[in-house]
């Protein structure tokens, strides 16, 4: 059943060379190398339309992490981008306190993809957004850190959520 109900409501889709709609027929194919050289798994914000939309509710953002995880196993990121960068960062943050800081991850990222320039690039958009409110200097704990641990050693990132 290929309704395509997933790719109209995808926010990314333009933006894949895979859609996914394609991506779930080339699994069913066996084209799994196909689908980990692609940018789609890369260009999956996680937003769930294409899930809600689904009337076969097919865990489309569930198969991108899963293809995203196995590339990153395999070494294959010709077409990730910073995205694994960003990925670790913000998988480190939850795992070690349980929340993201979107301060803190901006200033990580921001260093890490394009050094010290690029910080300096842009902060006053980053002073603009604190003072919006938009970004907050503290983040609240996480009450079940033990229960963050056990997603993490479920996931897909292997044991303990370590790659």
């Amino acid at each position: 059943y290929q309704c395509g109900k997933c790719t109209a409501g995808c926010p990314t889709a333009a933006h894949m060379d895979v859609k996914p709609h394609q991506a779930m027929r080339m699994l069913q194919m066996g084209q799994v190398d196909e689908l980990i050289a692609s940018s789609a798994p890369w260009a999956c914000v996680g937003c769930q339309t294409c899930l809600a939309r689904c009337p076969n509710q097919v865990d489309i953002p569930g198969v991108w992490t899963l293809l995203r995880a196995e590339a990153m196993r395999l070494g294959r990121l010709e077409k990730a981008g910073n995205v694994p960068v960003l990925e670790e960062l913000m998988l480190g943050a939850i795992r070690k306190g349980g929340r993201v800081n979107d301060a803190v991850l901006a200033v990580r990222y921001k260093l890490k993809a394009g050094g010290v320039m690029s910080v300096m690039k842009d902060w006053k958009l980053g002073l603009k957004m604190f003072k919006a409110g938009k970004m907050k200097p503290f983040t609240a704990k996480v009450k079940d850190k033990a229960g963050v641990s056990r997603l993490f050693a479920a996931g897909p990132h292997g044991k303990g959520g370590q790659r």
